[in-house]
């Protein structure tokens, strides 16, 4: 795989589906050190935040004496979700197509 002269990746079709990632899906990119650069689907981060908020929450709700399986609540994960939604809501309407610079 090679960056074409604007230095963007043309990810192979094949890649793709073997990741399950599906056309239009948003993406997230981070640098892991010199040379390597991780994308990762909106989707996966999200099932990673919803288990470290789930951990923390229970985390926190045993030092202070009280139940952990009680103190995580579909609530609470749920409102998560929707913050990081309406994120990813807000920057698609301000850049809807993000490869195409304005």
């Amino acid at each position: 795989m090679k960056l074409d002269s604007r230095r963007r990746p043309t990810i192979p079709a094949a890649l793709l589906d073997a990741a399950g990632v599906e056309a239009g899906e948003g993406m997230v990119a981070r640098v892991e050190g010199p040379g390597r650069i991780v994308l990762e689907s909106t989707g996966s981060v999200l099932s990673k935040l919803q288990r470290a908020v789930t951990e923390g929450m229970a985390a926190v709700a045993a030092t202070e004496g009280r139940d952990p399986a009680a103190a995580v609540t579909t609530t609470a994960l749920e409102e998560v979700a929707a913050d990081r939604a309406a994120d990813e809501a807000r920057v698609l309407a301000r850049y809807p197509n993000p490869a195409t610079p304005r």
